[in-house]
């Protein structure tokens, strides 16, 4: 398995980095906090990050300045903007200057997950091999593999089918065809044989 994604998140409300931390920890992240400006810098300065997490107001600046920097400094790390409901200039300004997505407030933790999975998804492609035995995929990349990116984050399809999939092939003598790994998504454990074609 691939280490975990590292996270900043920017915000100077404690409540909502202390929510943040450990939700984003329980579903998987590493997460490192800072609560303005001058401490995201210095966390940048000093850590490697996967993805930041920016509060568009801090009091000793912006999140828009924060994301204009990394765009000039550091473009490989996707940003999502957490903005007020009514900012709409600002999610607009955040996009042209290189956000990779924003979140109004209040927003759904789970919500957030979605969409730093999902923009994670689009900065690292993975290689197109098909899926293999042993391989873990997780229940973002079944869907972009049964449904195509045009589908909403929240989608439970993919659990009904593993659930009916389970009850299909309980019976197959050599335990579970299918692992649920926590935080990771789903694992074939069935044995396959390849089998030489006959001229």
């Amino acid at each position: 398995m691939q280490s975990q994604p590292h996270i900043l998140v920017v915000d100077d409300d404690r409540e909502i980095r202390t929510l943040l931390g450990r939700y984003l920890d329980g579903q998987g992240f590493r997460v490192s906090v800072a609560a303005d400006r001058r401490e995201c810098e210095q966390k940048l300065a000093t850590g490697q990050f996967d993805l930041a997490v920016l509060d568009v107001m801090l009091p000793d600046g912006s999140g828009l300045d924060i994301c204009r920097g990394l765009r000039d400094r550091k473009p490989h790390i996707p940003v999502i903007l957490l903005t007020a409901l009514k900012e709409d200039v600002d999610r607009i300004i955040g996009l042209e200057l290189g956000a990779d997505d924003y979140l109004g407030k209040p927003f759904n933790p789970r919500e957030l997950t979605a969409r730093i999975r999902a923009v994670l998804r689009r900065s690292t492609p993975e290689e197109a091999a098909p899926a293999r035995p042993g391989r873990l995929l997780s229940r973002d990349q079944l869907l972009d593999l049964t449904q195509g990116r045009e589908r909403d984050p929240l989608e439970r399809s993919v659990d009904v089918l593993m659930s009916r999939l389970r009850r299909k092939f309980t019976d197959t003598g050599d335990g579970p065809l299918f692992k649920t790994v926590r935080n990771g998504g789903y694992q074939l454990t069935a044995r396959v044989e390849t089998v030489e074609a006959q001229a």
